[in-house]
């Protein structure tokens, strides 16, 4: 693989903990950002001509490597994908095209800038835009489908492919892709909106995330899926889960659906704590919360 990429662009046993939101992780075999669409499309050539497995992330915000770490290639898709074009300006809506690495921050301050309106709800996310997509993100009214035109991947074979309407497969866990694939591209339509309104409740969403990261630690967000009629938020917190622990991973106690890393978190330590919280809340409820978070890597 290093006759492939420059020297030290592939990194063999990286510990996840550098590259993870949360700060902990095992180590995976072999990391790669792919900077341009050459080298992401040389990396899956180059893994399935050796067959080897392969695996993308984002920024890292709904993943965790287990402890025993991750065998394969995990790749990253870097600068040449994160951008923001506008294609099209309309009444009845804008099209813009959005770079898959390009940051939900990043995005939603563009969006403030230019006066568009309906993906505020992404910084309760986090993390990048193809992440969000991924997982299906929550706005204020719907999820992120709802304002999608088309979506570009690239598939094990290397074709770009594009895909629009009843090619786009959502699920309550998200948008439904093979594994082998990874997005490159998001085409949203968006609408004009109140400057001031826009960011009032940017403001909000901001002074909630600085007040569960206080003291600077490091967390994920959103680690369970909303009910239809019910906020995991809420089911969490009427269980009396705010604030419990395992070992140094804790539930926030500012909201009920993010786990802190209080300074030396395991991954066994997130997942156990998951565990405990998809059984209280069935326990309590009858339902059972299903994790957004993606747990990879190998068991032992």
């Amino acid at each position: 693989m290093n006759a492939l990429f420059p020297e030290n662009r592939v990194l063999f046993d990286r510990c996840m903990s550098e590259e993870l939101a949360i700060g902990i992780g095992g180590a995976a075999e072999a990391f790669l950002t792919a900077n341009d669409m050459s080298e992401l499309k040389k990396i899956v050539g180059w893994c399935g001509e050796m067959t080897v497995d392969y695996r993308f992330i984002g920024s890292g915000t709904k993943t965790i490597v287990r402890d025993g770490g991750l065998k394969g290639v995990l790749v990253r898709p870097g600068s040449e994908f994160d951008f923001i074009n506008l294609l099209t300006e309309g009444e009845e809506g804008s099209v813009l095209e959005i770079g898959a690495a390009t940051g939900v921050r990043k995005f939603i301050g563009w969006c403030v800038e230019k006066g568009f309106t309906g993906a505020e709800g992404l910084l309760e996310a986090g993390g990048s835009v193809a992440g969000c997509v991924m997982t299906a993100a929550k706005l204020a009214e719907g999820s992120v489908a709802d304002i999608i035109e088309e979506i570009t991947i690239v598939n094990k074979d290397m074709r770009e492919l594009t895909l629009k309407g009843k090619s786009l497969r959502f699920e309550s866990s998200g948008l439904k892709i093979p594994r082998t694939a990874v997005i490159t591209r998001v085409v949203f339509k968006l609408t004009k909106g109140d400057v001031g309104e826009i960011a009032k409740t940017i403001d909000a969403i901001e002074k909630k995330n600085s007040e569960i990261s206080s003291g600077n630690m490091k967390y994920m967000s959103r680690v369970f899926q909303d009910q239809e009629r019910m906020k995991a938020s809420d089911m969490i917190d009427d269980a009396s889960l705010r604030g419990i622990r395992v070992g140094k991973a804790r539930v926030s106690t500012v909201d009920g659906n993010v786990i802190i890393n209080e300074g030396d978190a395991k991954p066994k330590d997130v997942m156990v704590l998951m565990s405990l919280i998809r059984d209280t809340v069935k326990h309590e409820t009858g339902i059972v919360l299903e994790p957004v978070i993606s747990v990879i890597g190998d068991r032992n």
